[in-house]
């Protein structure tokens, strides 16, 4: 991966990096691994250090068979290097599983850290697809814990949240806790519905890990995809 960065005196792009990981070649400096051809990842601060850092699905190897990622991971932006250029990025796996896809960033409760979202299969069940929150609860160490799981797909798949389209994070009633939009499979007369889930806010001083801290609020509501798409850009 490259970068050019820009200078605001002459308001053009410098020279040309080569970023690094630590987790390269083995060498000092490795080059590369940060992203996996075909796969979701995105530049984000995501530990408020004013930095840009990346957010990538990962392979488990140097190939990903049919683009499929195993691995969730953020590289950590390092700074620039007293001589130019940046420091090799910090990386830190956040989560594996046996394919995971859909990575969508999104503030789900309101602390200005950017969790993640996304959809996984799990090892044990390949009939199986779940989305997971992650809640970003990092400091001066890295800290993401598992907050929610919600069954897109199982092996009768007799649930009703898709496992297509990503979840949207939005404060819908305004009382300043975030809720996740889930798009509802199509039922026999074609109408698609909505699921609101309420996210509590959380301090970030919380260490122990959150089995589930809500029963999910569900709020289903009988929209066509026309009037929901209409309904949501209220807001």
């Amino acid at each position: 991966m490259y970068v050019r960065l820009a200078d605001p005196e002459t308001k053009a792009f410098g020279h040309q990096y080569v970023l690094g990981t630590d987790v390269g070649d083995g060498s000092f400096y490795g080059y590369g691994d940060f992203t996996s051809k075909g796969t979701d990842w995105h530049v984000i601060d995501m530990n408020f250090d004013g930095l840009a850092d990346i957010v990538a699905l990962k392979c488990d190897s140097t190939h990903c068979n049919n683009d499929d990622a195993k691995r969730l991971a953020v590289h950590y932006n390092q700074g620039e290097t007293g001589y130019g250029g940046l420091n090799p990025f910090l990386t830190e796996t956040i989560a594996s599983d046996e394919k995971i896809e859909l990575l969508t960033p999104s503030d789900v409760n309101g602390d200005g850290l950017v969790d993640l979202m996304y959809l996984a299969t799990p090892t044990y069940n390949h009939d199986v697809k779940q989305w997971h929150v992650q809640l970003n609860q990092s400091g001066e160490r890295v800290k993401f814990t598992k907050v929610f799981i919600a069954t897109a797909k199982s092996s009768n798949d007799t649930l009703s949240v898709s496992e297509l389209i990503p979840p949207m994070s939005m404060d819908i009633d305004k009382n300043g806790k975030a809720d996740l939009f889930f798009k509802e499979k199509k039922t026999k007369n074609g109408v698609v519905m909505s699921g609101r889930f309420k996210m509590n806010a959380l301090p970030r001083s919380v260490t122990t890990r959150l089995s589930l801290p809500l029963i999910p609020e569900v709020v289903t509501l009988p929209f066509s995809v026309t009037t929901m798409a209409m309904v949501l850009q209220t807001f």
